[in-house]
């Protein structure tokens, strides 16, 4: 059973419910697999993942070496992060068909809102591992791609200067490319090198399964930074209301919950709302956020229904 529940401040006067926060129970979609083909000569081609809808057509893209990982790490962190309902591209490396390279992954990083490279021993051996890190650090240098590294059993310093076991699998591969395509890996895995990211034998001891839960939390509170409204922050009083609210709501119950928020204009209703709204996002895999309803209402109907009002959070709390 929905409840109807208004808040009003003391020292406005109430004149009209201008503001309608609807928040429904989680839906989870089933996750399924996809191949999609390549048709470009300079990105790598087959990928797995489990699919999206609208805007970012994924939130994380995987990139790693299918012969270091694919049934390991790489396995379980993909595994986790669809179960936290994030939306996976996985590319594998030795899943190919052919030389060229598909215009669905050069997208597919570039729309992605995180990448993650699993940066193993033989992670430099293959064109394709590097050639989608390059592409994730020139996303990162013009549009502030989030580039999360994970140094599966390597060392940072090995990557950004190509030493070790790292480093020789990059020499013996970059022997048969051209030196501008050669430059261009090595600044990427310079970039990276330097990155924050995760030491898999520095983290829990060598505990994979805490590693993981580390990365998603991460990924997790990126993605809720993607979707958050800008609201100005420290607003006196403000968080007296924002927690009456929240006693109000009963996130812990499945009911749908109606709030209203009323009162003379200027005294921060749309800023409450836009709190709450911050608060609650990151527990629902669809949310959105409408703003003056009653200049955009289509017929006295605000268009809750339409897709492109939607901003999507495919995820679960942790």
């Amino acid at each position: 059973m929905g409840i109807d529940m208004a808040m009003r401040n003391p020292l406005a006067v109430a004149i009209a419910s201008i503001l309608v926060a609807v928040l429904a129970p989680r839906f989870l979609k089933k996750k399924e697999k996809e191949t999609i083909g390549s048709t470009k000569p300079d990105e790598p081609i087959s990928v797995e993942s489990a699919p999206s809808t609208s805007g970012n057509d994924y939130e994380v893209f995987l990139s790693f070496r299918g012969r270091d990982t694919r049934t390991g790490f790489t396995d379980y962190l993909y595994s986790s992060l669809v179960d936290a309902g994030v939306s996976v591209f996985r590319d594998d490396d030795e899943l190919r068909v052919g030389e060229k390279i598909g215009p669905d992954l050069l997208r597919a990083i570039r729309s992605s809102k995180i990448s993650i490279p699993i940066l193993s021993p033989d992670y430099a051996s293959s064109k394709w591992c590097l050639r989608e890190l390059a592409r994730m650090i020139e996303c990162k240098r013009s549009e502030g791609h989030i580039v999360l590294p994970i140094f599966y059993k390597v060392e940072p310093g090995h990557v950004r200067h190509q030493t070790g076991s790292f480093g020789e699998a990059f020499h013996k591969i970059k022997k048969h490319y051209k030196a501008e395509v050669v430059q261009r890996w090595e600044r990427a895995l310079q970039e990276v090198g330097s990155l924050k990211g995760w030491e898999s034998e520095r983290i829990a001891n060598g505990h994979e399964a805490e590693l993981v839960k580390i990365i998603i939390r991460k990924v997790l509170g990126e993605l809720k930074e993607a979707f958050a409204l800008d609201v100005t922050e420290n607003l006196v009083g403000i968080s007296n209301h924002v927690e009456e609210i929240m006693r109000m709501l009963k996130t812990d119950d499945t009911d749908t919950r109606f709030v209203g928020i009323h009162g003379m204009g200027g005294v921060g209703k749309t800023t409450l709302a836009k709190f709450i709204y911050n608060k609650l996002s990151s527990q629902f895999d669809h949310c959105s956020f409408l703003a003056d309803v009653r200049e955009t209402a289509k017929d006295g109907c605000p268009p809750f229904a339409e897709p492109t009002n939607l901003q999507y959070s495919k995820r679960k709390t942790q």
